[in-house]
Protein backbone atom coordinates (compact mmCIF):
# COMPACT_ATOMS: atom_id res chain seq x y z
CA UNK A 1 0.00 0.00 0.00
CA UNK A 2 2.72 2.47 1.02
CA UNK A 3 4.44 1.36 -2.81
CA UNK A 4 1.39 2.96 -4.29
CA UNK A 5 1.69 6.04 -2.86
CA UNK A 6 4.75 6.19 -3.41
CA UNK A 7 3.98 5.50 -7.24
CA UNK A 8 1.40 8.23 -6.73
CA UNK A 9 3.95 10.68 -5.72
CA UNK A 10 6.02 9.78 -8.76
CA UNK A 11 3.94 9.85 -11.40
CA UNK A 12 1.81 13.01 -10.29
CA UNK A 13 2.04 16.34 -11.14
CA UNK A 14 2.07 18.87 -8.08
CA UNK A 15 2.90 22.16 -9.51
CA UNK A 16 -0.51 22.62 -11.16
CA UNK A 17 -2.71 25.55 -10.01
CA UNK A 18 -4.93 24.30 -7.22
CA UNK A 19 -8.20 24.49 -8.77
CA UNK A 20 -6.94 22.11 -11.93
CA UNK A 21 -5.23 20.10 -9.40
CA UNK A 22 -8.76 19.62 -7.71
CA UNK A 23 -10.35 19.11 -10.75
CA UNK A 24 -8.02 16.46 -12.14
CA UNK A 25 -8.12 14.70 -8.63
CA UNK A 26 -11.84 14.89 -8.24
CA UNK A 27 -12.02 13.20 -11.50
CA UNK A 28 -9.70 10.20 -11.51
CA UNK A 29 -10.38 9.28 -7.54
CA UNK A 30 -14.12 10.63 -6.59
CA UNK A 31 -15.94 9.31 -9.66
CA UNK A 32 -14.59 5.88 -9.70
CA UNK A 33 -14.93 5.92 -6.08
CA UNK A 34 -18.24 6.83 -5.90
CA UNK A 35 -19.24 4.72 -9.39
CA UNK A 36 -17.63 1.62 -8.67
CA UNK A 37 -18.78 1.43 -4.76
CA UNK A 38 -22.48 2.06 -6.21
CA UNK A 39 -22.03 -0.63 -9.09
CA UNK A 40 -20.32 -3.60 -6.57
CA UNK A 41 -23.33 -2.72 -3.86
CA UNK A 42 -25.65 -3.42 -6.99
CA UNK A 43 -23.81 -6.27 -8.25
CA UNK A 44 -23.71 -7.81 -4.61
CA UNK A 45 -27.37 -7.30 -4.00
CA UNK A 46 -28.55 -9.18 -7.56
CA UNK A 47 -26.34 -11.68 -6.91
CA UNK A 48 -26.09 -12.83 -2.75
CA UNK A 49 -29.54 -10.55 -1.85
CA UNK A 50 -27.02 -7.79 0.45
CA UNK A 51 -28.59 -4.60 -0.06
CA UNK A 52 -27.62 -3.16 3.65
CA UNK A 53 -26.56 0.30 3.00
CA UNK A 54 -24.27 0.28 6.19
CA UNK A 55 -21.26 -2.23 7.50
CA UNK A 56 -20.00 -2.47 10.72
CA UNK A 57 -16.66 -0.86 11.69
CA UNK A 58 -15.55 -2.01 14.76
CA UNK A 59 -18.06 -1.52 16.92
CA UNK A 60 -19.25 1.39 14.99
CA UNK A 61 -21.96 1.20 12.23
CA UNK A 62 -21.22 3.13 8.76
CA UNK A 63 -22.51 4.35 5.58
CA UNK A 64 -20.89 1.46 3.36
CA UNK A 65 -19.91 4.24 0.63
CA UNK A 66 -17.47 5.06 3.85
CA UNK A 67 -15.37 1.64 3.43
CA UNK A 68 -15.79 0.20 0.18
CA UNK A 69 -12.97 1.62 -1.38
CA UNK A 70 -11.23 3.29 1.99
CA UNK A 71 -8.17 3.66 0.14
CA UNK A 72 -9.12 6.24 -3.14
CA UNK A 73 -10.73 8.24 -0.41
CA UNK A 74 -7.37 8.58 1.33
CA UNK A 75 -5.45 9.29 -1.50
CA UNK A 76 -7.34 11.82 -2.65
CA UNK A 77 -7.14 13.58 0.52
CA UNK A 78 -3.14 13.11 1.10
CA UNK A 79 -2.60 14.19 -2.22
CA UNK A 80 -4.26 17.60 -0.85
CA UNK A 81 -2.32 17.89 2.05
CA UNK A 82 0.79 17.11 -0.08
CA UNK A 83 -0.21 20.29 -2.92
CA UNK A 84 -0.50 22.34 0.08
CA UNK A 85 3.07 21.31 1.72
CA UNK A 86 4.32 21.66 -1.75
CA UNK A 87 2.80 24.95 -2.17
CA UNK A 88 3.51 26.72 1.11
CA UNK A 89 6.90 25.20 2.61
CA UNK A 90 9.83 26.23 0.95
CA UNK A 91 11.98 24.55 2.53
CA UNK A 92 12.63 20.78 1.90
CA UNK A 93 13.85 20.18 5.18
CA UNK A 94 10.52 21.65 6.93
CA UNK A 95 8.47 19.88 4.88
CA UNK A 96 10.11 16.69 5.29
CA UNK A 97 9.42 17.72 8.89
CA UNK A 98 6.06 18.71 8.62
CA UNK A 99 5.28 15.36 6.54
CA UNK A 100 6.65 13.20 9.64
CA UNK A 101 4.59 15.20 11.78
CA UNK A 102 1.40 14.54 10.16
CA UNK A 103 2.49 11.21 10.51
CA UNK A 104 3.30 11.03 13.99
CA UNK A 105 -0.06 12.78 14.71
CA UNK A 106 -2.07 10.36 12.70
CA UNK A 107 -0.48 7.44 14.44
CA UNK A 108 -1.27 8.87 17.79
CA UNK A 109 -5.08 10.02 17.08
CA UNK A 110 -5.26 6.14 16.03
CA UNK A 111 -4.77 4.73 19.20
CA UNK A 112 -6.87 7.27 21.05
CA UNK A 113 -9.58 4.59 21.45
CA UNK A 114 -7.43 1.93 22.83
CA UNK A 115 -9.52 -0.56 25.09
CA UNK A 116 -12.91 0.99 24.29
CA UNK A 117 -13.58 -0.08 20.55
CA UNK A 118 -12.72 -3.11 19.02
CA UNK A 119 -10.72 -1.30 16.54
CA UNK A 120 -9.31 1.93 17.30
CA UNK A 121 -7.91 3.26 14.66
CA UNK A 122 -11.40 2.68 12.25
CA UNK A 123 -13.48 4.79 15.21
CA UNK A 124 -14.51 7.64 13.79
CA UNK A 125 -12.17 7.81 11.00
CA UNK A 126 -14.49 9.46 8.52
CA UNK A 127 -13.35 9.56 4.72
CA UNK A 128 -10.43 8.02 6.21
CA UNK A 129 -8.32 11.20 7.02
CA UNK A 130 -6.28 9.18 9.66
CA UNK A 131 -5.02 6.93 6.92
CA UNK A 132 -4.05 9.95 4.61
CA UNK A 133 -2.37 11.57 7.60
CA UNK A 134 -0.13 8.40 7.88
CA UNK A 135 0.23 8.05 4.15
CA UNK A 136 1.00 11.64 3.00
CA UNK A 137 4.56 11.11 3.35
CA UNK A 138 4.95 8.56 1.05
CA UNK A 139 3.48 10.67 -1.22
CA UNK A 140 6.40 12.88 -0.69
CA UNK A 141 8.77 10.30 -0.74
CA UNK A 142 7.97 9.59 -4.88
CA UNK A 143 7.84 12.93 -5.40
CA UNK A 144 11.44 13.42 -4.03
CA UNK A 145 12.20 10.27 -5.70
CA UNK A 146 11.15 11.65 -9.12
CA UNK A 147 13.72 14.63 -8.26
CA UNK A 148 16.36 12.73 -7.82
CA UNK A 149 16.23 9.50 -9.67
CA UNK A 150 19.52 8.89 -11.72
CA UNK A 151 21.20 9.51 -8.17
CA UNK A 152 19.15 7.23 -6.44
CA UNK A 153 18.60 4.22 -8.61
CA UNK A 154 21.88 2.25 -8.93
CA UNK A 155 20.77 1.46 -5.06
CA UNK A 156 17.80 0.25 -5.58
CA UNK A 157 18.92 -3.08 -5.46
CA UNK A 158 21.02 -3.06 -2.24
CA UNK A 159 17.80 -1.91 -1.00
CA UNK A 160 16.05 -4.94 -2.61
CA UNK A 161 18.94 -7.13 -0.73
CA UNK A 162 19.27 -5.33 2.46
CA UNK A 163 14.99 -5.77 2.69
CA UNK A 164 15.41 -9.19 2.25
CA UNK A 165 17.61 -9.96 4.59
CA UNK A 166 16.24 -7.76 7.50
CA UNK A 167 12.91 -9.91 6.45
CA UNK A 168 14.81 -12.72 7.02
CA UNK A 169 16.05 -12.09 10.14
CA UNK A 170 12.86 -11.00 11.97
CA UNK A 171 11.47 -14.44 10.81
CA UNK A 172 13.80 -16.61 11.65
CA UNK A 173 13.95 -14.60 15.36
CA UNK A 174 10.31 -14.64 15.50
CA UNK A 175 9.71 -11.21 15.10
CA UNK A 176 7.85 -11.53 12.09
CA UNK A 177 4.78 -10.65 13.70
CA UNK A 178 5.98 -7.59 15.00
CA UNK A 179 7.12 -5.70 11.93
CA UNK A 180 4.17 -2.59 12.29
CA UNK A 181 2.13 -2.60 9.69
CA UNK A 182 -0.46 -0.01 8.51
CA UNK A 183 -2.91 -0.52 5.61
CA UNK A 184 -6.50 -0.02 6.29
CA UNK A 185 -6.19 -0.68 10.52
CA UNK A 186 -3.17 0.95 12.25
CA UNK A 187 -0.84 -1.83 13.81
CA UNK A 188 1.93 0.25 14.71
CA UNK A 189 2.52 2.37 17.80
CA UNK A 190 4.51 5.75 17.63
CA UNK A 191 7.66 4.54 18.59
CA UNK A 192 7.20 1.82 15.68
CA UNK A 193 7.57 4.81 13.38
CA UNK A 194 11.33 4.62 12.31
CA UNK A 195 11.01 0.63 11.82
CA UNK A 196 7.28 1.01 9.56
CA UNK A 197 9.27 3.62 7.37
CA UNK A 198 12.68 1.64 6.93
CA UNK A 199 10.47 -1.00 5.88
CA UNK A 200 8.25 0.29 4.11
CA UNK A 201 10.76 2.50 2.46
CA UNK A 202 13.21 -0.22 1.45
CA UNK A 203 9.97 -2.66 0.54
CA UNK A 204 9.10 0.04 -2.06
CA UNK A 205 12.68 0.49 -3.41
CA UNK A 206 12.81 -3.50 -4.14
CA UNK A 207 9.42 -3.36 -6.31
CA UNK A 208 11.48 -0.51 -7.93
CA UNK A 209 14.38 -2.68 -8.48
CA UNK A 210 12.16 -6.51 -9.55
CA UNK A 211 10.92 -4.03 -11.99
CA UNK A 212 13.61 -2.93 -13.39
CA UNK A 213 14.49 -6.00 -13.93
CA UNK A 214 11.57 -6.82 -15.62
CA UNK A 215 11.37 -3.89 -17.91
CA UNK A 216 8.54 -4.24 -20.61
CA UNK A 217 5.64 -6.54 -19.88
CA UNK A 218 2.91 -6.41 -21.55
CA UNK A 219 0.12 -8.45 -18.93
CA UNK A 220 1.76 -6.63 -15.93
CA UNK A 221 2.02 -3.04 -18.21
CA UNK A 222 -2.12 -4.15 -18.98
CA UNK A 223 -3.03 -4.79 -15.15
CA UNK A 224 -0.94 -1.80 -14.35
CA UNK A 225 -2.72 0.88 -16.24
CA UNK A 226 -5.92 -0.68 -15.36
CA UNK A 227 -5.14 -0.79 -11.92
CA UNK A 228 -7.84 1.18 -10.25
CA UNK A 229 -10.71 -1.00 -12.19
CA UNK A 230 -8.78 -4.31 -10.50
CA UNK A 231 -8.64 -2.79 -7.13
CA UNK A 232 -12.07 -2.13 -7.63
CA UNK A 233 -13.45 -5.31 -8.69
CA UNK A 234 -11.33 -7.75 -8.08
CA UNK A 235 -12.79 -8.99 -4.30
CA UNK A 236 -16.17 -9.05 -6.03
CA UNK A 237 -15.08 -11.25 -9.00
CA UNK A 238 -12.97 -13.50 -6.77
CA UNK A 239 -15.82 -13.81 -4.56
CA UNK A 240 -18.03 -14.78 -7.50
CA UNK A 241 -15.29 -17.68 -9.00
CA UNK A 242 -15.74 -18.77 -5.19
CA UNK A 243 -18.93 -19.75 -4.76
CA UNK A 244 -18.96 -21.07 -8.19
CA UNK A 245 -16.35 -23.19 -7.88
CA UNK A 246 -16.37 -24.26 -4.70
CA UNK A 247 -18.72 -27.14 -4.64
CA UNK A 248 -16.41 -29.31 -7.25
CA UNK A 249 -13.46 -29.40 -4.43
CA UNK A 250 -13.24 -31.18 -1.71
CA UNK A 251 -9.82 -29.24 -0.91
CA UNK A 252 -8.94 -32.56 1.10
CA UNK A 253 -5.58 -33.63 -1.40
CA UNK A 254 -2.65 -31.20 -1.78
CA UNK A 255 -2.24 -31.01 -5.38
CA UNK A 256 -6.32 -30.65 -5.58
CA UNK A 257 -5.88 -27.92 -3.02
CA UNK A 258 -3.02 -25.92 -4.99
CA UNK A 259 -4.83 -26.69 -8.28
CA UNK A 260 -8.12 -25.05 -6.85
CA UNK A 261 -6.12 -21.79 -5.72
CA UNK A 262 -4.32 -21.49 -9.12
CA UNK A 263 -7.45 -21.55 -10.82
CA UNK A 264 -9.35 -19.06 -9.00
CA UNK A 265 -6.38 -16.99 -9.33
CA UNK A 266 -6.43 -17.28 -12.89
CA UNK A 267 -10.16 -17.39 -13.54
CA UNK A 268 -9.57 -13.69 -10.95
CA UNK A 269 -7.07 -12.18 -12.79
CA UNK A 270 -8.75 -13.30 -16.34
CA UNK A 271 -12.05 -11.30 -15.59
CA UNK A 272 -10.60 -8.57 -13.77
CA UNK A 273 -8.51 -8.11 -17.62
CA UNK A 274 -11.78 -8.52 -19.62
CA UNK A 275 -13.33 -5.48 -17.12
CA UNK A 276 -10.31 -3.53 -17.73
CA UNK A 277 -10.83 -3.97 -21.50
CA UNK A 278 -14.28 -2.86 -21.03
CA UNK A 279 -13.69 0.39 -19.18
CA UNK A 280 -11.36 1.51 -21.56
CA UNK A 281 -14.17 1.80 -24.33
CA UNK A 282 -15.46 5.32 -25.07
CA UNK A 283 -17.54 6.78 -22.46
CA UNK A 284 -17.11 4.27 -19.86
CA UNK A 285 -13.08 5.85 -19.92
CA UNK A 286 -14.77 8.99 -18.67
CA UNK A 287 -15.62 6.54 -14.86
CA UNK A 288 -12.11 6.84 -14.87
CA UNK A 289 -11.22 10.16 -14.90
CA UNK A 290 -9.79 9.37 -18.57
Amino acid sequence: MQAFFVLNGFTSNFRKPFISFLKSNVSSLLVPWLFFSVFIKLLTGLVYGEWSMYTVTGDERRIWLDETYWFLEALFLARILFWFALKFIGSKWLRWFALLLLLIAGVMLNHLMDGKTAIPSDFANYFHYRNAMCMTVFIGLGYWLKNNKSMLEPYYGYAFIFYVVAMLVAWFLGYQGAIPVYNHTCEMTVKQIPIYLMFATLGTFAIAWISRLIDHNYILEYFGKGSIVVYTMHFFCLRLIVTVLKPFFTLTATAETIFYFMLVFLLTAFVCMVFIYIFQLPYLRKLLGK
